[in-house]
C-alpha cells in the first residue's frame, strides 16, 4: 500500500511539472528575424521551456542562419545542441507578381506540410513573414485532423504595422490561438490580440548631439533592393558634404543593387560591401546611421543610442516602412528623410532631443505564452 501511495505521488508530481514544448520558430529576413529573437530573449531558461527548437527559414534568406547560431551560442548550455535549422521555399519574393506567387506558394505549402507532419510541434511561433503562412496553415490542418491535437499557434505582428495589420496576419488570424500586436490601437480591431509592445507611453528624453564624436557614418539598405538610396549617397558631392561636416569615413552596405563607386572620388574614406550577417559592430562604431526604415535597423540603432536618419523604401509591400518611420519620428525617436531631400536634410542636422529607447521587449509576450502553455 505504501509503495502504491509513493507511485501515485510521483505520478501527480510529474503531471504538475511543466512539459517542454517541441517548438517551431519561423524566421523572416531582416527585421522579422531581429524581432523574433528580441521576443525569445525574454524567455527565462529557454531550454526548459521551448525545447527542442526548430528554426524554419526561407531558402533564399541570407542572414537568418547566422543569427540563429549566434543566438544559440549566447544561450549555450548542455542542451544547446538541441536546435535544428530547416529551409523551405519562399512563398513570395519581394516584388514578385501575385500570379506567379500562386505556384511558389503551393510549392512552399507542400514542403511545409511534410515538415510540420514530421516535426509534430507543440508550439508554432511566428512574427509575420510570408514564410510563416504555409507553416501555420499546415499546423492548423494537422491540428484539425488530430495529428497535432494540442498545437498552439502564436503570431506576433511586426512593429512595422502601426495602424493596420499585414497581409500575413489577415490571412492567418482565423487560424492562430493568439495574436500579439505592438501598437495598442490594433487591439480594438482584433479580439484575440494581446498588446506586447515595448515603446513606453511616458518616455524619458536624452540629448543627442551629432556634432560630438563625428567618426563613422553607416549607410544600410538591409536585405532588399534600394537602388535610389544608394544612388543618392554615391556621389562625390555627398561624400564631400560628410567630410565638411566632420565625418572621417563612410561604410555603405548596398545590398543586391550595383556597387557604389562615385563616392570613392570624394575626400571621405569609403568602405563598401553588399551584405553582412550582422551589422551590430558597424552600428556600434558609427556616430550616424542613414538607413532604410526597417524595424531591425531602427531598433538596433536606437538600442545603441545612435542618431538615425531613416529613409523609407517605397517599393516594399504597402509601403510599411513609411508607416513605422512616421510614427517613430512623431514620437521623437528618429529623423526621417527621402532620397530627394536627404542631402539638404543632412546639412540641417546638428543636434536634437531624442528619447531613451528600451533595450528589451515587454514581458507580456512570454507571460501570455507561459500562462497558456503552463510553462
Amino acid at each position: 500500500m505504501a509503495i502504491l501511495l509513493l507511485i501515485l505521488r510521483f505520478v501527480a508530481h510529474l503531471s504538475k511539472r511543466p512539459r517542454k514544448q517541441n517548438t517551431i520558430i519561423i524566421l523572416g529576413s531582416g527585421g522579422h528575424t531581429t524581432e523574433m529573437f528580441k521576443f525569445l530573449d525574454t524567455v527565462p531558461e529557454i531550454n526548459s521551456k521551448f525545447f527542442p527548437r526548430h528554426y524554419v527559414i526561407a531558402d533564399t534568406d541570407k542572414g537568418s542562419e547566422a543569427k540563429v547560431h549566434q543566438f544559440e551560442h549566447n544561450k549555450a548550455s548542455k542542451q544547446a545542441t538541441h536546435y535544428h535549422l530547416h529551409r523551405i521555399p519562399r512563398s513570395r519574393e519581394v516584388g514578385q507578381s501575385y500570379l506567379t506567387s500562386v505556384f511558389t506558394t503551393l510549392r512552399a505549402t507542400l514542403t511545409s506540410f511534410r515538415l510540420v507532419w514530421s516535426l509534430r510541434p507543440d508550439v508554432v511561433l511566428a512574427n509575420g513573414p510570408g514564410t510563416c503562412v504555409p507553416i501555420c496553415i499546415s499546423a492548423w490542418l494537422l491540428k484539425l485532423l488530430g495529428r497535432l491535437p494540442h498545437c498552439y499557434i502564436a503570431l506576433s505582428e511586426s512593429y512595422a504595422c502601426v495602424s493596420h495589420v499585414s497581409l500575413t496576419t489577415k490571412l492567418l488570424y482565423p487560424f492562430v490561438n493568439v495574436l500579439f500586436v505592438q501598437w495598442s490601437n490594433l487591439l480594438k480591431k482584433y479580439p484575440k490580440a494581446v498588446y506586447s509592445g515595448r515603446i513606453p507611453f511616458s518616455p524619458v528624453t536624452r540629448k543627442v548631439d551629432v556634432n560630438e564624436d563625428k567618426g563613422q557614418v553607416l549607410v544600410t539598405v538591409g536585405t532588399t533592393l534600394f537602388k535610389d538610396l544608394i544612388k543618392t549617397v554615391d556621389s562625390e558631392k555627398f561624400g564631400n558634404l560628410l567630410n565638411h561636416l566632420g565625418y572621417k569615413e563612410i561604410h555603405i552596405q548596398y545590398g543586391s543593387g550595383p556597387m557604389p563607386s562615385n563616392i570613392q572620388k570624394s575626400k571621405i574614406k569609403c568602405v563598401v560591401y553588399d551584405y553582412k550577417p550582422s551589422l551590430s559592430e558597424e552600428i556600434s562604431a558609427s556616430s550616424l546611421i542613414i538607413g532604410h526604415a526597417g524595424v531591425g535597423t531602427i531598433f538596433e540603432a536606437l538600442e545603441e543610442g545612435k542618431f538615425i536618419i531613416a529613409v523609407p523604401n517605397p517599393i516594399l509591400m504597402n509601403n510599411h516602412q513609411a508607416e513605422i518611420a512616421k510614427e517613430m519620428e512623431k514620437r521623437g525617436y528618429i529623423k526621417t528623410s527621402t532620397c530627394a531631400t536627404l542631402y539638404e536634410d543632412l546639412k540641417k542636422t546638428t543636434s536634437k532631443t531624442a528619447l531613451k529607447f528600451p533595450k528589451t521587449e515587454s514581458p507580456a509576450w512570454y507571460t501570455t505564452l507561459s500562462l497558456a502553455l503552463r510553462l
